[in-house]
C-alpha cells in the first residue's frame, strides 16, 4: 500500500475501535437526552439532512429541564462569571509574589488573558458545555486559533466524538464527525485536496451537506514514516467520511491537545463520565409519568367517560355547562347519563405529593439550591460561617467536580490562550526577578472557589478567637507569641482570594516596622527631653537662702572643715 492509502487504513481502525468503546454509553445518553436535553446529541442513524424536531413530545413536566439549565447557569456563574473575576496568574514561589516587578507583570497577564477570553465566543460556548457535561458526565470544546480573536472555541455535542486517554487517565485523542456543505469543504481545505465527489457536487449542489471526520491524537501512537505533518506532539488530520476514496484532506499539528474534555465524575480508568444526569434519571422518568397520570386522572375527573342507556344513542347529549337535555320522565327506566368511573378527589393530591417529591430529588441531584445561594447573592465573599450553616456538607460534595472541571477544562483553555498570545508577540517580557516563567500557575478565585475556601478559613478564624478568649480570660497576652500573625494574614488573604498587591512583601513590612520603632525612639527622646527642660525650668524658679534649686544642684559642694579638736 502507498502511503496515503496506509493513513486512511490506520484512521479508519482506529476510529471503528473508538466507536466500538464508545457505543455501550449511546443508549444511556439517548435516555439523558430525551428526559434532560432534548436538543443535544447526535445519535446514530440520524442523516446529515435530518433536521431535529423543536420540541420533545416526552417532556411534560419542565423541571428535569429547568435543573439541568439552572446547575449549567450556576457552574458559569460560579466557575466562569462573566462578570466576576475567577482566576489570577501567580507564581509558585512565595516571595516572588510579594515582589512588585513580578506582581505587576502576572496582572498584566492576568488581564490580557480576561481580555482575550472577553472578545472570543468564550462565554457563549460555555454554558452548553457546563450542561452536556452535568447531564452526560462528559463535555467538549475544540480551541483552535482564530486570526481575530486569538483563539475560538468550538463545542461539540455528545455522540459526535470519540475519545480515549493516556496512561494518567488523561483525555488525549478525539476523533469527531463533522457535516459540512461541499462548498465549505472547498473553500477550508481546497478544492484541489477534495476527492472527486465533491469536485462533482461543487458543478452540480454545492450546498450538499457531506461527512468529514476530524482525528486529534499524540505522535507516538502513530508509525512516524507515515506522517507528513511536520513534528508537533499532537497530529491532526481531516478526512471525508463518506465515498469510496475517504480523501486526507489535511494533516497538521498541534504542541498541546486543543480540546477540552470536562468529566463530571470518572469511574476508574473509563474515558467517558457520567453526570448528575445519570443519578436523575429514574426519577425524571417517573416523574414525567406520574404527570401524564395526573393530568389523565384530572381529565377523567373533570371530562370523564359517560355512562349512557342505549335508547340515547341517536339523540344528541349535550354536555355544556347550562345548556338542557330533554328526555322521557315516565316510568321508572329513565334514561340518565353519569361518569363511567368515579375518581377520588384525594388521588389527585396523593399524585402531587409524589410529583413534589420527585422533583425535589431531580433538584437535589443537580445541586440546585446550591447555584442559586450562591447566584443570587450580590455579594463577592462567604463567611466560614454562613457556608458552614448553609451548604458547607454539599461544597465539599462539589469539591471533586471542581477541582476536575479546572483540570481537564479551564487549566487547557488558560494554558492554550497563553501560548497563543506569546506566540503572536502579545505577551509582555517577563522581569528580570522571574528566572523561570515556567513557574507561573494559575489559581482560581471564583465565587465556589472562595465558598469552599470559606469552609477552610474556618479553622483559621476558630483559631485567633480562642486565642482572644484565653487572653481575655487569662489576662495573659503571651498567648499571641504562639501565633505568627503575618503567616496567618498571608494564608487568609490566599485563602480569600484577594489581590497578591494589597499585601507588602515582608522586606518592605520589616522597613516600614523599623522606621516606625525609629520614630517611636525620637518621640521618646524628645519626650525626654522636654521632660528635663521642664524640671530645670522648674528647678531655676524655685527660690532658696542659697539661690535657686537649680544652682544648688549645679554648683560644686564645698567640704565642710572639720570640728574644732578633731585633726583633719
Amino acid at each position: 500500500m502507498s502511503t496515503t492509502q496506509d493513513q486512511r487504513e490506520y484512521y479508519r481502525r482506529r476510529k471503528s475501535a473508538l466507536i466500538q468503546d464508545r457505543q455501550p454509553y449511546e443508549a444511556a445518553w439517548r435516555e439523558l437526552s430525551d428526559n434532560f436535553a432534548p436538543f443535544r446529541g447526535r445519535w446514530t442513524g440520524e442523516s446529515a439532512q435530518q433536521k431535529r424536531p423543536k420540541t420533545s413530545r416526552k417532556i411534560i413536566d419542565p423541571t428535569p429541564l429547568l435543573a439541568a439549565r439552572t446547575a449549567a447557569s450556576g457552574m458559569l456563574a460560579g466557575f466562569t462569571s462573566p462578570s466576576r473575576v475567577w482566576f489570577r496568574a501567580i507564581t509558585r514561589d512565595i516571595k516572588l509574589r510579594e515582589n512588585k516587578a513580578v506582581s505587576k507583570w502576572l496582572d498584566e497577564v492576568t488581564r490580557l488573558l480576561y481580555d482575550t477570553f472577553a472578545g472570543s465566543n468564550f462565554y457563549n460556548v460555555m454554558p452548553q458545555t457546563y450542561e452536556e457535561a452535568v447531564v452526560f458526565g462528559t463535555g467538549a470544546v475544540l480551541v483552535l486559533p482564530d486570526p481575530k480573536t486569538i483563539v475560538r472555541f468550538f463545542p461539540i455535542t455528545i455522540n459526535s466524538y470519540a475519545i480515549a486517554t493516556n496512561e494518567d487517565n488523561v483525555v488525549d485523542t478525539i476523533y469527531r464527525d463533522i457535516t459540512m456543505t461541499a462548498r465549505s469543504v472547498a473553500r477550508m481545505f481546497g478544492e484541489s485536496n477534495c476527492s472527486d465527489r465533491i469536485k462533482s457536487l461543487l458543478k452540480t449542489a454545492p450546498d450538499t451537506l457531506v461527512a468529514v471526520t476530524h482525528s486529534i491524537e499524540p505522535r507516538e501512537t502513530f508509525n512516524r514514516a507515515l506522517l507528513g505533518a511536520g513534528s508537533m506532539p499532537f497530529v491532526s488530520c481531516w478526512w471525508e467520511t463518506d465515498g469510496a476514496e475517504n480523501k486526507v484532506l489535511r494533516m497538521s499539528g498541534f504542541p498541546r491537545f486543543p480540546v477540552m474534555a470536562p468529566r463530571w465524575s470518572v469511574n476508574e480508568t473509563d474515558a467517558y463520565g457520567y453526570g448528575a444526569g445519570s443519578l436523575a434519571l429514574g426519577m425524571a422518568k417517573d416523574l414525567q409519568l406520574s404527570s401524564r397520570r395526573k393530568q389523565q386522572t384530572k381529565d377523567k375527573m373533570t371530562n370523564p367517560t359517560l355512562l349512557a342507556p342505549s335508547t340515547l344513542r341517536n339523540r344528541t347529549i349535550s354536555q355544556t355547562s347550562g345548556d338542557i337535555v330533554y328526555f322521557d320522565a315516565a316510568g321508572s327506566d329513565s334514561p340518565t347519563v353519569k361518569p363511567m368511573h368515579l375518581i377520588d378527589p384525594r388521588s389527585v393530591q396523593v399524585l402531587m405529593e409524589d410529583i413534589d417529591g420527585m422533583r425535589e430529588g431531580i433538584n437535589h441531584a443537580f445541586y440546585v439550591d446550591l447555584f442559586l445561594m450562591l447566584t443570587m447573592s450580590d455579594r463577592r465573599q462567604f463567611t466560614a460561617r454562613e457556608v458552614e450553616e448553609r451548604h458547607e456538607e454539599k461544597l465539599l460534595m462539589l469539591a471533586p467536580v471542581l477541582e476536575r472541571f479546572e483540570a481537564e477544562m479551564l487549566d487547557v483553555a488558560i494554558e492554550l490562550t497563553f501560548d497563543e498570545l506569546v506566540r503572536r508577540g502579545r505577551m509582555p517580557p517577563p522581569p528580570r526577578e522571574l528566572d523561570n516563567p515556567e513557574s507561573i500557575e494559575i489559581e482560581y478565585i471564583s465565587i465556589l472557589s472562595q465558598a469552599q475556601r470559606a469552609v477552610g478559613m474556618g479553622g483559621n478564624e476558630r483559631l485567633y478567637q480562642t486565642a482572644g478568649a484565653i487572653a481575655q480570660m487569662t489576662g495573659d497576652v503571651s498567648v499571641w507569641d504562639k501565633i505568627d500573625t503575618d503567616q496567618l494574614l498571608d494564608e487568609t488573604a490566599a485563602m480569600a482570594g484577594s489581590t497578591p498587591t494589597i499585601l507588602r512583601d515582608d522586606e518592605e513590612v520589616k522597613a516600614i516596622r523599623a522606621n516606625r520603632a525609629k520614630v517611636q525612639q525620637q518621640a521618646q527622646q524628645a519626650q525626654l527631653q522636654q521632660q528635663q527642660a521642664d524640671t530645670a525650668k522648674t528647678l531655676s524658679e524655685t527660690k532658696t537662702p542659697e539661690g535657686s534649686a537649680l544652682d544648688q544642684l549645679t554648683q560644686p559642694q564645698q567640704e565642710l572643715a572639720p570640728p574644732a579638736g578633731v585633726a583633719a
